[in-house]
């Protein structure tokens, strides 16, 4: 899984249940908006609750939701390192 591991873990888990994305959001009690959001990787300001009601949506535990956003994010930092080197710490200005 690459820098959208999150949103292919969300698809994948839909699909295996057979469920739509506007079924996913409904059922995390979530706009559609904020979840398309999310699978397009804007994972900045998403918050714990919305996770939670994701897990339950898609049938897993919340820990299992938390583990891909952080891979994502941590995938999105290197990112930022490799394209900023000088900043010189390990955290995004």
């Amino acid at each position: 899984m690459g820098i959208l591991e999150l949103s292919e873990f969300i698809i994948g888990r839909a699909k295996s249940l057979g469920i739509s994305k506007a079924e996913i959001a409904r059922r995390a009690k979530i706009s559609r908006t904020e979840l398309y959001s999310i699978l397009k990787g804007d994972i900045r300001q998403t918050r714990l609750t919305t996770f939670i009601g994701l897990a339950e949506a898609l049938q897993v535990h919340p820990l299992t939701l938390i583990t891909h956003f952080c891979n994502e994010f941590k995938a999105l930092s290197s990112s930022w390192q490799q394209i900023n080197p000088a900043n010189g710490n390990d955290d995004p200005v």
